[in-house]
């Protein structure tokens, strides 16, 4: 009698852990899910704040193109910190960490090469950020 106890209760205990191991994957499944979701929605963001960058033709075409651009990237920083996703290297390096601003070579950013090393200045606020 208590063999049989004893296989049933081993049984069990191994039927709950397939279970906490399937809602586990499930879970993680669901997470790489949102993490997807998010980092497209990121990416969209990021290119359409650049396209309206560089589409400004006007000072006050590119003032709005940048108070956007700005915004966008204050969504793509709560949707980052939110979803704990990893920002690609492309909208890493391409935005002013100090003042939000999308870089768009002429518009927004400068370029240099210093001791071989690229430098963004942003036009916007001055701030200097080592590229590569």
């Amino acid at each position: 009698m208590s063999k049989a106890k004893q296989n049933l209760e081993q049984k069990q205990r191994q039927n709950s852990r397939q279970k906490a191991k399937q809602q586990q994957q499930k879970k993680k499944a669901k997470i790489k899910k949102q993490q997807l979701l998010a980092l497209m929605n990121i990416q969209k963001m990021f290119d359409f704040g650049y396209a309206l960058i560089k589409k400004a033709r006007t000072k006050k075409q590119l003032e709005q193109a940048l108070q956007l651009s700005k915004s966008y990237m204050l969504k793509i920083k709560a949707i980052k910190k939110h979803v704990k996703v990893k920002l690609p290297e492309q909208i890493q390096k391409g935005f002013c960490k100090k003042c939000y601003v999308i870089f768009v070579p002429d518009k927004t950013v400068k370029y240099r090469i210093k001791h071989g090393r690229a430098i963004a200045i942003c036009l916007n606020c001055g701030s200097k950020r080592i590229i590569g």
